[in-house]
């Protein structure tokens, strides 16, 4: 067992607990899902590692960190499968550690929140601007990849030398999704369709041209992130588009082409 004290002034919401929490887990290299218990708890009690329960006496909100590890023939997969709790501190925002094995799993686990990374990301992109549909209509330069570990900060960034992203005039609904065709201009012309829920995204592509292009070519890397595309926020005159499946890049950063 071990603790991580990260002091805050004032008093933690659930939304800033999951940040705390997810901030955290986003250093770690294995797999693993993250569960929150509904509610702050006055009172709670842990199984450790060790097999001993121990209490929590103080307001908290409570994680718990559930790893996916196969189990090699012969081992002890209540060992190996060991879990970790996380309780924020409501009032000050101290993290707590605590190790505990397979057996130490919580019974009501199935009626505990998960905890998305991709949610805090969304999340925290969407507080610096706006998820208005009616600013999306337009023509975009695709300019740049980039990543971000928690949707605040903004780092390695790699340049797109030419592409351009034209959103239709009207968005309209899925069934009348031949007016709903974005374009992306790169070697090829490819075309997809669109799913919005406030800042949420989703594109299909459903069309192209048929130009050949080498598998490192950046059109195959705008287009996977268009094709993974988990949510929007448009900041000034910059449209971010957040995107899921590739390890070292997140987001799509688009220019408004007012010419």
């Amino acid at each position: 067992m071990f603790a991580c004290a990260t002091s805050l002034s004032a008093q933690i919401t659930q939304e800033k607990a999951d940040e705390i929490v997810l901030n955290r887990m986003s250093q770690e290299t294995r797999n693993y899902t993250v569960y929150a218990k509904e509610g702050v708890q006055i009172k709670t009690s842990v199984t450790t590692l060790a097999g001993e329960e121990l209490e929590i006496d103080y307001p908290c909100w409570v994680y718990y960190v559930n790893y996916h590890i196969d189990c090699p023939a012969g081992m002890d997969c209540m060992v190996i499968n060991s879990g970790r709790y996380l309780i924020v501190n409501e009032t000050n925002g101290n993290l707590l550690e605590i190790n505990a094995n397979g057996k130490g799993i919580p019974n009501d686990l199935a009626e505990w929140r998960k905890v998305d990374i991709k949610d805090l990301i969304a999340s925290n992109l969407l507080k610096k601007g706006s998820a208005d549909t009616t600013f999306l209509i337009g023509k975009w330069d695709v300019v740049k990849l980039a990543y971000t570990a928690n949707g605040n900060e903004i780092s390695d960034v790699t340049a797109i030398s030419k592409a351009i992203l034209t959103i239709p005039i009207a968005i309209t609904p899925i069934e009348n999704y031949l007016q709903d065709r974005w374009k992306l201009d790169c070697v090829n012309s490819i075309w997809f369709v669109s799913s919005l829920s406030d800042n949420l995204i989703e594109l299909a592509m459903c069309g192209s041209t048929f130009v050949y292009v080498p598998d490192e070519h950046e059109e195959n890397h705008i287009v996977s992130a268009l094709t993974n595309a988990y949510s929007f926020v448009i900041i000034d005159d910059e449209l971010i588009i957040y995107f899921i499946g590739i390890e070292d890049r997140n987001l799509l950063i688009l220019k408004n082409n007012k010419l």
